[in-house]
């Protein structure tokens, strides 16, 4: 990767199917640590849907919001994705988007 130019990075989180403990996924994240000026993230669910969804920006893995409240709410579309777009992140901090089943 080359300082200054655009990328379009995607990735997928599945469990991992090895591990006897399958406890439901729960976030969807990614520390920023070069400075990023426009990011997106989004987050799609085929079959059961969770009862609630938040986003955070700019974050330690520490200080990540552990429930939605009437600031940081998400949305499914009819599709069944949830998204946020980010601005100016870096620092190594996280930024992304939790749900609740």
């Amino acid at each position: 990767m080359e300082r200054g130019q655009i990328y379009d990075l995607k990735f997928t989180t599945l469990p991992e199917q090895h591990l006897e403990d399958q406890s439901a996924l729960k976030l969807a994240s990614r520390a920023f640590h070069d400075r990023t000026l426009l990011a997106s993230i989004q987050v799609g669910f085929i079959g059961d849907k969770p009862r609630s969804l938040w986003k955070f920006e700019r974050v330690s893995p520490f200080a990540r919001p552990s429930s939605a409240n009437e600031h940081n709410s998400v949305e499914l579309d009819d599709r069944g994705i949830a998204g946020t777009r980010l601005r100016d992140v870096h620092g190594g901090l996280f930024s992304g988007i939790a749900w609740e089943w």
